[in-house]
């Protein structure tokens, strides 16, 4: 008993006991009135329970806010609910674990693709609910099978051992996915796709169009380029689709340039001859139409040039990052590279140029092929439409650059130099 009343007496001591809560500490002031509990010391601190991972995780269910200090990793750890957070660990160098998610709205059984902020570290993800419920990926793909508010969770470890974790919520709505597509022809004019309901992700599939054939018909035109990926939209969100149309061929010179960006072919007058003009290309517009607002696009081919004495030339394949060139060969005492160059990612390509004093070819540009050069013996073709354009043919029978795609505004985007022929084509998947 005695014992008893000096563990009584000894406690007293030391816990003053306010209304609204305990303090344990060396004076006999009253807690703070926002604590329920407080230690209050100038010669100690708190100490919470040591253990190791494996005492902690034998811990049967935690509580949310449960506090101990990890030996094994030498972290301060929280259990947030779903799994325990670093606080603070004896490391040099902490890891961010950022991450990213898209799309941001969430549908029952669509894709939803995670993304590691930063690179070079051990990944550790938890799904609740998802499928998968775990992944060591930087970058998972992630499905729900039922609605709900789910906790994911990314741990990243750096090469010293060192971890912090990141906890956001996905909002998985009830809306059920069903796959379909559609496809966009040639017509001459801009076109609206609007994403269906439950749809928070598409897939686009783009193809220029492809030059006109040259002088006699044996010198081909560019083939349009391909382009496709992925891109995050919303139910009810319009994406504006714009077709390229194919080169034409003829013995004048009317506007000749495939439409969406095709440059002009030149013939100087004689109706025997023949000049062909670049190819329109295709691409997908989100925000707006502007030329700004495409987020993929995929080149067209240059129009194709003369034939024997007049140098031979052909059209460059669409497409790729950076277009193909013309192409021509030496005709009677025709001399300098006559053909145009393929559009890049930064410029269009340049026009041909010879050393007959004659006019160069045009550059192409932003979203359009360069014309043909326009002299007095000028037969030459222009250059395919794309992100950039390809420059114009120049005298005699130079033949179009191709046009560059452009996958910038996707994702999983990925690009092919030719592949089509004729009017281009876009293809919407989900």
């Amino acid at each position: 008993m005695k014992y008893l009343i000096f563990a009584l007496v000894f406690l007293f001591q030391i816990a003053q006991i306010g209304a609204q809560g305990v303090l344990i500490g060396d004076t006999a002031q009253a807690p703070h009135p926002s604590a329920r509990l407080e230690v209050r010391s100038n010669q100690g601190g708190f100490l919470p329970p040591r253990l190791t991972t494996n005492q902690r995780d034998a811990i049967v269910n935690p509580a949310m806010g449960l506090t101990i200090y990890n030996v094994s990793t030498e972290c301060l750890q929280v259990h947030h609910g779903t799994g325990w957070k670093d606080i603070s660990c004896k490391c040099n160098s902490i890891p961010t674990a950022a991450f990213t998610y898209s799309p941001g709205t969430v549908f029952l059984n669509s894709a939803v693709q995670f993304s590691a902020v930063s690179s070079g570290q051990t990944y550790q993800w938890t799904f609740q609910s998802g499928t998968p419920a775990s992944s060591n990926a930087s970058n998972p793909s992630v499905t729900w099978s039922q609605a709900g508010t789910y906790d994911v969770i990314l741990t990243e470890t750096n090469s010293q051992g060192c971890s912090f974790s990141d906890t956001q919520q996905v909002v998985v709505q009830n809306c059920q996915y069903q796959a379909g597509s559609q496809t966009f022809n040639f017509t001459g004019s801009p076109q609206a796709f609007t994403v269906p309901q439950c749809v928070n992700q598409v897939t686009i599939t783009c193809r220029g169009a492809a030059g006109a054939q040259g002088h006699t018909g044996s010198q081909p035109g560019g083939q349009g380029g391909i382009a496709s990926g992925t891109l995050a939209v919303n139910p009810g969100q319009t994406l504006h689709v714009y077709v390229g149309g194919q080169g034409q061929r003829s013995n004048n010179s009317p506007m000749l340039g495939g439409w969406n960006g095709g440059g002009n072919g030149y013939n100087f007058g004689n109706t025997g001859w023949f000049c062909a003009g670049g190819g329109g290309a295709s691409d997908v517009r989100v925000g707006g139409t502007a030329l700004s607002d495409r987020v993929i696009v995929a080149g067209g081919g240059g129009g194709g040039g003369g034939s024997g004495s007049w140098g031979n030339g052909a059209g460059g394949n669409g497409g790729g990052l950076t277009g193909q060139a013309g192409y021509d060969t030496p005709g009677s005492g025709y001399s300098g590279q006559r053909h145009g160059l393929g559009g890049t990612q930064s410029n269009g390509g340049a026009g041909g140029a010879n050393n007959n004093n004659e006019p160069a070819g045009q550059a192409g540009s932003l979203g359009q092929g360069g014309n043909a050069s326009t002299g007095n013996n000028t037969l030459a073709s222009g250059g395919g439409g794309g992100y950039y354009g390809g420059g114009g043919g120049s005298y005699h029978g130079g033949g179009g650059g191709g046009g560059s795609s452009y996958i910038g505004g996707v994702t999983n985007g990925s690009t092919q130099i030719g592949g089509q022929s004729g009017n281009g084509q876009v293809v919407i998947s989900w």
